[in-house]
């Protein structure tokens, strides 16, 4: 297959505003139910990643002490771009960003959070249960395993888990044909290094850069 010219292409700039199954495919619709002061909740959530993080391994030691708050940034500057579609997956959740954030702020849209870590899926069902957040789905599961069920989602992050590059490849199989991939990046990508991928858009935030990649039709 051809490769396509890389073009270029406006950046969008735009400053941002501030369960658990065996497998991807046996997923199903749950009810969810408006969070408390999401506020509260993500300072929650922060006290769970300072109490955990030395048993499971979450984030590292200079994270705990000076970065979590960036974090959470880097997760809420997601908001503004996400589409509110039924379900949407963050693969690679590890201690929860950007899932968890975006879960409480999205409290009427099902998150499925996606890690293969035994022990981080346990925190994140601590932080789904301690929270009750009631549109959050905990998967155990290494994301490069086939997917029988051919379940698909039209909203997919993936956030420091691989080069943007290999992010992609990653999550394309899960990503429904009308759907978008959210990669957060310092630099911009070019669409001829996306294997079967089209960039939509990308927008710059205070916090670096979102590229919206779909599929190639």
């Amino acid at each position: 297959m051809a490769r396509r010219p890389c073009q270029k292409r406006k950046i969008i700039t735009e400053i941002s505003v501030t369960g658990s199954v065996n497998n991807i495919g046996d997923l199903a619709d749950s009810d969810t139910r408006s969070a408390d002061n999401p506020e509260q909740q993500i300072a929650l959530y922060l006290d769970l990643i300072r109490h955990w993080n030395t048993a499971y391994s979450l984030v590292s030691l200079n994270d705990v002490l000076h970065k979590l708050h960036d974090h959470v940034t880097d997760s809420l500057s997601l908001l503004p771009y996400l589409p509110k579609v039924n379900s949407h997956l963050d693969i690679g959740s590890g201690g929860g960003f950007p899932g968890i954030p975006i879960a409480i702020y999205r409290p009427l849209q099902k998150i499925v959070l996606n890690d293969r870590s035994r022990n981080k899926c346990r925190f994140l069902r601590e932080v789904k249960a301690h929270l009750k957040l009631h549109n959050v789905i905990v998967v155990e599961q290494d994301i490069r395993e086939p997917n029988p069920a051919g379940t698909r989602f039209k909203s997919i992050t993936i956030r420091s888990v691989a080069r943007p590059t290999q992010a992609w490849l990653l999550a394309r199989s899960h990503l429904h044909e009308d759907g978008s991939v959210f990669l957060q990046t310092s630099v911009e990508l070019s669409d001829v290094a996306l294997e079967n991928g089209r960039i939509d858009k990308v927008f710059q935030t205070e916090r670096g850069l979102i590229t919206k990649v779909g599929l190639v039709n």
